[in-house]
């Protein structure tokens, strides 16, 4: 038996962050500036100029829109092909129906707002 003429890399071992509601991933420029080694990142965000936002910074993120449909097999589908020692989980509140900076809002009687829970 030989060895095929090219071994596979395997992809560095590493963190995966999953980013919940994480509008301009401020979890992600946490890791950043702790020198946390992303193999990862996974952010559920609808908002389209947050996800532009980020894509500016971090061009490396896979986008997912709704929480809703994002599945345990839709998550082990992103995670695939890397190898991770943890998995982080951040999640921040879906503001949209509760900001100051949105008139019509509704508190928690918005829709949006239960999708925390």
């Amino acid at each position: 038996m030989s060895l095929p003429p090219e071994l596979p890399v395997l992809t560095k071992s590493g963190c995966a962050l999953i980013l919940l509601f994480g509008g301009t991933e401020a979890g992600r420029r946490a890791c950043d500036l702790l020198g946390v080694h992303l193999v990862r990142h996974v952010a559920v965000e609808i908002d389209p100029d947050a996800i532009r936002a980020v894509n500016e910074v971090y061009p490396d993120v896979l986008h997912f829109r709704d929480v809703v449909e994002f599945t345990r097999e839709v998550l082990h589908g992103a995670l695939a092909g890397v190898r991770a020692l943890f998995v982080f989980v951040l999640c921040g509140f879906p503001c949209r129906g509760l900001s100051g900076a949105n008139p019509t809002r509704k508190g928690f009687y918005d829709e949006r707002s239960q999708l925390f829970f």
